[in-house]
């Protein structure tokens, strides 16, 4: 199924680093689900939820190990339908990269504490997590999508939109 999606320009930059001359290590997140920006044609985006932390980890699957045999037996069997396949190919991902990323994840802290009242701030702090974990994984380029909702206003705008905006440069002003 590799190349039949859409890709994301943040992606195919991130190939065109790591094809390119240097052939630098990069590394593509979505903060924000299954995102098109990250993805690209040889790199794949790995999806963190800035929600999750399960007491294994920030993002890991509880059941794993009581489940490997299981997912191992879905996974590698051939199901002779394209859906199916494509199924279980994004499903092994997902449970490869919550595996990878929550144990890069294990016991990194931010350098300063701050709070993480809403979306934008837990992907902001999970961000600065990915990016102290750079070493451990080996990566040389990261690319980080996120995003914020709630721009959709219908009524009362002017304040709605000071209350957006109010979010982020609090996130700013917390981060420096």
């Amino acid at each position: 199924m590799r190349g039949t999606a859409p890709k994301g320009s943040g992606g195919r930059i991130a190939d065109a680093l790591a094809s390119g001359k240097k052939q630098f290590k990069t590394t593509s997140f979505s903060l924000s689900g299954t995102a098109i920006w990250p993805q690209g044609y040889e790199t794949d985006r790995e999806i963190v939820d800035s929600r999750l932390y399960s007491r294994l980890g920030p993002g890991r699957f509880d059941g794993y190990e009581g489940w490997r045999f299981t997912i191992h037996n879905i996974t590698t069997q051939r199901h002779g339908n394209a859906y199916a396949e494509a199924f279980a190919e994004a499903f092994l991902d997902a449970i490869s990269t919550t595996e990878k990323v929550g144990q890069a994840l294990m016991g990194v802290s931010t350098a300063t504490n701050y709070p993480t009242p809403t979306g934008l701030d837990r992907q902001l702090n999970q961000i600065s997590k990915l990016i102290r974990t750079r070493d451990t994984r080996n990566a040389e380029r990261d690319f980080f999508f996120f995003a914020t909702g709630g721009w959709d206003m219908h009524s009362n705008m002017r304040r709605n939109l000071e209350r957006k905006f109010i979010e982020i440069w609090c996130a700013e002003q917390v981060r420096g």
